[in-house]
């Protein structure tokens, strides 16, 4: 799942979509599967234009496709490697790939370490998420309170000759909920000390030329920390949404019998 970070960024697993497009090309071979002696015109995909590999994702479209393709220049699908061995058909390459290699020959992280890896950042991506979409609600509910009160003060302005006492009474009696709604929204709006797990230029720059699963090790705890040192602001963010919620709902109560009092003082 891309986070809306990754969506304005442009970015995909890492890479950006224009180089996931370029440095990956669809192809059509013929493949011979494990346990079949017969070979199927099967979808590969062209890495970098000297490494195959067969691409069983053939129903993916869109950003999806662009990720599922992301995988191959990461390293993670070395098992999907082919070996043309004549013009237009291929086997699974096993014994020619060394344990340790990926696209680049160099680092092949081990099927376990992937699943922790894919855990810890889907659990950031999807926590990532979730509080930009509170953001979103936040200011969703300040801009319909602040409306709401918006209207009735011009309503009062109009219709200046139909204000009484009571009617004035019950405006700053709305204007208490609102208050509320302004306090907790605006609190949750200005948490901003999130995390957005380890920068990946850094990491690239560091440990481009590591052999070993301890990158990705790194990486993982920093996507734990992470994800840890987010959940402050997260729980603070969900209170103040809950607070505003029942703040807006008392607001819009408050206004609605506010401007009704208006209509019927005659």
């Amino acid at each position: 799942m891309r986070s809306p970070f990754d969506v304005l960024r442009g970015k995909v697993d890492g890479f950006s979509t224009i180089e996931v497009a370029r440095r990956t090309v669809p192809c059509y071979k013929y493949v011979y599967e494990p346990g079949v002696s017969t070979p199927a015109l099967s979808l590969c995909l062209l890495v970098d234009s000297k490494f195959l590999y067969r691409f069983p994702f053939e129903s993916l479209k869109g950003i999806p496709a662009l990720e599922a393709k992301a995988r191959y220049l990461s390293g993670e699908m070395a098992t999907q490697r082919l070996r043309e061995f004549q013009p237009g058909y291929c086997r699974y390459e096993k014994a020619s790939i060394p344990d340790g290699s990926g696209v680049d020959g160099k680092v092949r992280i081990k099927p376990e370490l992937n699943l922790v890896y894919e855990i810890a950042r889907t659990n950031l991506t999807d926590q990532l998420g979730l509080l930009f979409a509170l953001d979103s609600k936040l200011g969703t509910m300040l801009t319909g309170g602040t409306a709401m009160m918006a209207l009735a003060v011009a309503v009062f302005a109009v219709a200046s000759n139909r204000v009484g006492l009571a009617q004035v009474l019950l405006l700053a009696a709305a204007a208490v909920p609102y208050a509320s709604l302004f306090w907790h929204a605006v609190g949750g709006l200005l948490i901003r000390d999130w995390s957005l797990g380890p920068p990946v230029n850094s990491v690239i720059r560091e440990y481009v030329d590591q052999t070993t699963d301890g990158v990705r090790l790194i990486v993982i705890r920093e996507l734990r920390d992470a994800f840890n040192s987010n959940q402050g602001g997260s729980l603070s963010k969900q209170d103040a949404l809950l607070h505003s919620g029942w703040a807006l709902g008392l607001t819009a109560i408050s206004v609605g019998v506010t401007l009704l009092s208006l209509v019927f003082n005659r």
